[in-house]
C-alpha cells in the first residue's frame, strides 16, 4: 500500500454520524396524546393544526385536553412552544395496548343500502376512544318518495352535541358501486381525516359482516312525533307521565312540571331523568328532522335487544303512550334507506386509549423512528420527569437517542 518512505494520512471510518448542519428550531413531541397515529411523526406548522389532528371533535382551543384536576400537559406545550415563537414541529403518539387496557379504534357498520349482500365497515382513522362519539349519516341526495336513487347519496361525519347533529365532514354525490367514478369507499377514503371505509360481505364467511351485527346497529328505538303540540301535563297541572323502559330494566317515569314547545328542554329532561334511573349512561334525546318532520328520537346507545327502548304512559296525548297516538317503538337507524326522508346512521363504540403510561419500548420504537428526521434539533417528553432513584429509562434512552445522533437535545 505505501510504496515510498514519507507521512501518510489514513481515514479510518468511526462508525458514528457525522456531525451536520440542521435546524435549530424544529422540535419532536413524544408522548400518549389521545388521539393521531401511533409511532408516526407528523409534522404541524401551528398550535390549530394540532387541535384539528390530535385534539377533541368538539373543537377544543388548542387542542388542549385538561380534565377536571388532570391537567393536559402535551397540549398546554404544544400551546406554548408556539405562542414563544416555534414554528416547526413533529408530534409523535406513543401509546401502547394489553389485554386488561387495549388499544382499539372504534367502529361501526352500515348496510348499503342498494344490497342486502353487502355491508360497509367504517372505522376510525386511528386507534382511541375519541372516535366513540363519532355517528355516520348516511341519505339519499334526492327527497322524493320513493327517492331517484341515480342522484346518488350523502355521507355526513359527525357527533351530536346538546340534541343536535352537528357534521364535521360532509361527502356528497356518492355512489354504492365500488366501480363508480364516485364510489363511497374510494371518496371517504381518499379524503376524510376521520374515518375509513371498507366494503364486506353481508354472511357467514370469514371477514364477513353476520346479518345479526348489522341488525343489531337498529334497535328499537321511541319516536315521539311532534307535529301536534306535547301536552306535558293536565289543564290542572298534573304531570302525564311518560314511562321509558330500556331493554329488561325497569322503566323509569319522566314527569314534566309544565307545557313546553321546546323540544330541546323537553329532550334533555327526559335524557337526564332516564340516565339517572336505568343503566344507560350513553342514553340519548334527539331532535330529529325528517322532512317536514319532527320527531324526539330516543337512543339507548346499546347495541342488541338490551337496547330497545320501548315508550308508555297515560293520556291520549301526541307524547304517549300507544302506537298511532305520536309514541313508537321503532327500528332506528333502518336497515333500508327508501326515500329522502330517511336516514341510515352508525353509531361508533368499541375505541380503547391503551395503557395510560407506556412503557420504555414504546418509547423506542419511537426514537428509532426519529433517526430519518434529520430536521428534528429539539425533542420534546411532556408528561415525563425526572424520578430520584426511580426508573428514567424512558428519559435516558431519549439522551442516548440524542447523543448518537449528535443534532439534537432532550428538554422534559
Amino acid at each position: 500500500m505505501y510504496k515510498h518512505p514519507g507521512v501518510y494520512i489514513e481515514h479510518v471510518p468511526s462508525g458514528v454520524l457525522a456531525i451536520e448542519a440542521a435546524s435549530t428550531s424544529t422540535a419532536a413531541f413524544i408522548g400518549p396524546v389521545k388521539r393521531g397515529p401511533v409511532g408516526e411523526p407528523v409534522f404541524i406548522a401551528n398550535a390549530g393544526q394540532f387541535a384539528q389532528m390530535f385534539g377533541t371533535l368538539e373543537g377544543a382551543a388548542g387542542g388542549i385536553r385538561d380534565e377536571g384536576d388532570t391537567v393536559d400537559k402535551f397540549g398546554h406545550a404544544i400551546a406554548a412552544f408556539y405562542a414563544n415563537g416555534g414554528t416547526k414541529a413533529y408530534v409523535v403518539r406513543v401509546a401502547e395496548g394489553t389485554v386488561p387496557s387495549p388499544l382499539t379504534s372504534a367502529s361501526t357498520v352500515i348496510p348499503n343500502p342498494e344490497t342486502a349482500t353487502l355491508a360497509f365497515e367504517v372505522t376510525a382513522a386511528s386507534e382511541g376512544a375519541w372516535a366513540n362519539d363519532i355517528v355516520v349519516r348516511l341519505t339519499t341526495e334526492d327527497n322524493g318518495n320513493p327517492a331517484d336513487l341515480t342522484l346518488g347519496y350523502q355521507l355526513e361525519v359527525g357527533l351530536y352535541q346538546d340534541g343536535s347533529f352537528t357534521a364535521l365532514e360532509v361527502f356528497s354525490d356518492l355512489q354504492m358501486a365500488s366501480t363508480a367514478a364516485k364510489s363511497i369507499v374510494k371518496v371517504v377514503n381518499d379524503n376524510s381525516t376521520l374515518i375509513t371505509l371498507k366494503e364486506r360481505t353481508v354472511g357467514g364467511g370469514a371477514g364477513d359482516v353476520a346479518a345479526a351485527d348489522l341488525s343489531s346497529t337498529a334497535v328499537k328505538s321511541g319516536a315521539i312525533d311532534t307535529s301536534l303540540p306535547l301536552e306535558l301535563v293536565t289543564a290542572g297541572g298534573v304531570p302525564k307521565p311518560l314511562d321509558v323502559t330500556v331493554g329488561a330494566q325497569t322503566a323509569v317515569t319522566v314527569n314534566f312540571t309544565r307545557n313546553s314547545a321546546d323540544l330541546k328542554a323537553i329532550a334533555a329532561t327526559i335524557q337526564s331523568t332516564v340516565r339517572a334511573g336505568a343503566t344507560a349512561p350513553d342514553f340519548t334525546v334527539r331532535v330529529i328532522t325528517e322532512g317536514s318532520d319532527r320527531k324526539l328520537l330516543l337512543f339507548s346507545g346499546i347495541r342488541g335487544a338490551a337496547g330497545n327502548v320501548t315508550l308508555a304512559g297515560t293520556g291520549r296525548t301526541p307524547l304517549s303512550l300507544t302506537n298511532g297516538t305520536g309514541a313508537t317503538d321503532v327500528p332506528y337507524p333502518p336497515t333500508t334507506l327508501t326515500a329522502g326522508s330517511q336516514l341510515i346512521e352508525g353509531y361508533f363504540t368499541g375505541g380503547a386509549d391503551g395503557v395510560a403510561s407506556p412503557g420504555s419500548s414504546a418509547y423506542d420504537t419511537v426514537y428509532t423512528t426519529l433517526r430519518d428526521y434529520r430536521d428534528v434539533s429539539i425533542m420534546l417528553l411532556p408528561g415525563l420527569e425526572w424520578i430520584e432513584g426511580g426508573d428514567n429509562s424512558k428519559i435516558e434512552n431519549a439522551i442516548t437517542h440524542a447523543e448518537f445522533m449528535q443534532n439534537r437535545m432532550v428538554i422534559v
